[in-house]
């Protein structure tokens, strides 16, 4: 897969590690992967997702929406979580914008950023973590 997965902080954190070649394919299977079980969800109350090492993408605006309905289906059972997402490429951060246009009616508080430094220091301020190393995907 091309998103790696790692639960963070004992499970109530999540970090999405982007590399190579992502398809609409690599979000939704990443998506049921962090969503999948219940009980693990109820306790992420934040998320980093790091697309800076992402060296092209093959994503269709359906992949898109597919991926903010299975966010909303997430929201219904994690309602308080905060999300980061980082792209520096311009593509990605586009795509990124037109994610964060769908899910702008979730409960989730959600941002789009251009560097992991300030995406870390967003999601501490909203979360109250004191520890950079708290929130770190292996990427800064």
């Amino acid at each position: 897969m091309a998103i790696d997965v790692t639960y963070l902080d004992d499970g109530v954190g999540v970090s999405w590690l982007g590399g190579g070649i992502v398809t609409g394919q690599d979000l939704i299977d990443a998506s049921e992967e962090t969503f999948g079980p219940e009980e693990r969800l109820k306790q992420i109350r934040y998320a980093l997702v790091d697309f800076t090492h992402i060296d092209g993408v093959s994503i269709l605006p359906a992949d898109i929406r597919e991926k903010a309905i299975l966010n909303g289906r997430a929201a219904r059972v994690a309602p308080d979580a905060v999300v980061a997402l980082v792209a520096e490429k311009d593509l990605m951060f586009g795509l990124a914008r037109v994610w964060d246009a769908y899910v702008e009616r979730l409960s989730w508080e959600t941002e789009v950023f251009r560097s992991v430094g300030d995406a870390e220091s967003w999601i501490r301020e909203r979360i109250g973590r004191a520890s950079p190393d708290d929130l770190t995907t292996g990427s800064s």
